[in-house]
């Protein structure tokens, strides 16, 4: 993890690279989630841009399924 801290927790901008899955994640945290406007890349080629909340995504997004097919719009607990 790169990025700003408040105590032992993410919080702030910051990045940080999932290993060994190599799932990247740029963004905002909060009391160590994901928190605000961010991306999320996957190695399978799913990634998804715009809102989180509480680590789901939650709100206005984009999204690219592993196969091309692709979402824009609104998203709730990661659904």
């Amino acid at each position: 993890y790169l990025g700003e801290w408040l105590g032992d927790l993410r919080t702030g901008k910051g990045s940080w690279d999932y290993q060994p899955n190599k799932h990247v994640y740029v963004g905002t945290w909060k009391s160590g989630l994901r928190e605000g406007e961010g991306r999320l890349a996957m190695a399978d080629g799913f990634w998804y841009k715009g809102e989180f909340r509480q680590d789901f995504m939650h709100g206005h997004g984009f999204m690219q399924m592993e196969n091309k097919d692709m979402f824009d719009g609104n998203f709730f607990q990661g659904k």
